[in-house]
């Protein structure tokens, strides 16, 4: 199948160009109906060229085309969406510096959208150098958390290690729905969903977490917090082997201590979500930040 390759006119955010279009660089290209066809051409890729006027007279980023729609408030253009959309590290200027020619093959600056060439599409690629961000999905989650937990009772350690990392005074772990073990004979605190399968219920009354956390923390694999604190603790005691006393390596301790609560982290790596990966399909997430007490 024929690719199209495209270069589409587009204003940045930090020029002073007031469009009657409805752009949004990276999501969304608004057009007239006269570049409908070129814009329908699929598969096609583009690459944003911003003009002189108003603007810097360069090629800035790259991206794909993907489903085109009518704009019902305005009839006669159109939006189409912008997938896969990546800035260039460097921005590209129209002329070649060197020969003071075009990239494009005759090209026509009065066209908000026009052909280009793949060897031109390519070269000004390559000339920006396309800024890529790695791309991960859930299943990802789930074959790293088999991996890197080894088993279900594992998977249950990393939680409650979670638990005690919050500084957690009490932290219970249930499970439901399995016959061979006592809690069977106990009525369920979640009967509807029994169905669903064995259940596994830890809770615990540590600090809690807020938004932020949740997204910067939990939500994040990998996360360094706890590995520099555990880091630190190693150089100290590395240190202490050689020049610093055992009083002094116990006072570094004591410190670390006392920015988790009176606690040395227990949890590393980020793997607390990559537990509740392996015990399960579904989570149920339920938190609350306290406030702190003076």
């Amino acid at each position: 199948m024929k690719k199209n390759y495209l270069v589409l006119t587009q204003y940045r955010p930090t020029s002073k160009v007031k469009s009657p279009y409805k752009d949004l660089v990276g999501v969304v290209y608004h057009f007239p109906e006269k570049h409908i066809k070129q814009m329908r051409a699929m598969p096609a890729e583009f690459v944003y060229y911003e003009p002189a006027k108003f603007g810097e007279d360069v090629y800035f980023g790259r991206g794909v085309l993907g489903e085109v729609t009518e704009d019902t408030e305005f009839p006669g253009r159109y939006f189409a969406k912008i997938e896969e959309y990546n800035p260039f590290a460097t921005p590209v200027p129209f002329l070649n510096p060197e020969s003071q020619k075009p990239y494009e093959v005759n090209p026509n600056k009065q066209n908000s959208v026009r052909t280009i060439t793949p060897s031109a599409f390519e070269n000004i690629c390559f000339l920006g150098g396309t800024q890529l961000s790695f791309i991960s999905d859930a299943h990802l989650m789930r074959v790293l958390g088999e991996h890197l937990i080894s088993s279900e009772k594992v998977g249950i350690l990393e939680l409650v290690k979670n638990a005690y990392d919050a500084n957690a005074a009490l932290c219970t772990v249930r499970i439901e729905s399995v016959a061979e073990l006592p809690s069977s004979e106990i009525a369920p605190l979640f009967p509807e969903l029994k169905k669903m399968g064995p259940i596994v219920a830890i809770w615990d009354d540590g600090d809690g977490m807020d938004e932020s956390i949740i997204r910067n923390g939990w939500a994040r694999p990998a996360t360094v917090t706890k590995t520099v604190v555990k880091e630190e603790l190693r150089k100290a005691f590395q240190q202490a082997g050689r020049t610093t006393s055992s009083s002094e390596f116990e006072d570094i301790v004591r410190k670390l201590k006392g920015k988790w609560g009176g606690r040395l982290p227990l949890g590393e790596k980020g793997v607390g979500r990559f537990a509740a990966h392996r015990l399960g399909r579904y989570l149920w997430l339920r938190t609350k930040r306290l406030p702190l007490m003076n």
